[in-house]
């Protein structure tokens, strides 16, 4: 099978290959090639949709971290937004120029960024939740809802598999902290 080391194409088709012969190959890696098919599709779809409503997928994940957390600061929207760090500080300052986002100050702590919805940042962000479910309810007709259920199940594990801080765990878990803000 190993020759000088290297595997050749067949010695990884037989490592890869699904046992059971329902899959194309392993279902430990066959998970992960759908999950990314999945999201990145469903992103694009949802890009065109929250753009027509006035929001791009970026600002209506920060957007919806900062409704569900309350006032939050820079790094625990990055650390719940699935947005990298540069993008969401382009996203946050557009944000603050539509009104819908305030920055404020931490007593004690001049570097330290709060960010608030505005009213105005609330109707956004209830009109992307609107646009996201409508889209997601669509692209999961046909799942049985034990299907869905056991999905979910499924990935809160990997989730759990994956993080080793419990409270990072749990905000990620419920999309909300465990404790406000100090301010």
């Amino acid at each position: 099978m190993l020759h000088s080391g290297l595997m050749d194409d067949h010695d990884i088709e037989l490592i890869d290959r699904d046992a059971a012969g329902e899959f194309p190959f392993d279902p430990t890696l066959y998970v992960f090639h759908l999950s990314v098919a999945v999201n990145r599709l469903r992103d694009n779809q949802l890009e065109r949709e929250l753009k027509a409503a006035g929001v791009s997928l970026a600002q209506h994940r920060a957007l919806t971290v900062i409704s569900r957390f309350g006032p939050c600061t820079m790094t625990e929207l990055a650390d719940n937004s699935a947005v990298d760090r540069t993008t969401l500080t382009r996203t946050v300052d557009q944000l603050v120029r539509e009104g819908h986002v305030v920055r404020s100050g931490q007593p004690g702590d001049r570097r330290q960024v709060v960010l608030s919805l505005t009213p105005s940042g609330r109707g956004a962000a209830a009109l992307a939740r609107d646009v996201v479910g409508r889209h997601n309810r669509r692209i999961l007709t046909g799942v049985p809802n034990d299907e869905l259920r056991a999905m979910v199940r499924a990935q809160r594990t990997i989730l759990a598999n994956l993080e080793p801080g419990p409270e990072r765990l749990d905000h990620l878990l419920t999309l909300a902290r465990s404790d406000p803000p100090k301010r």
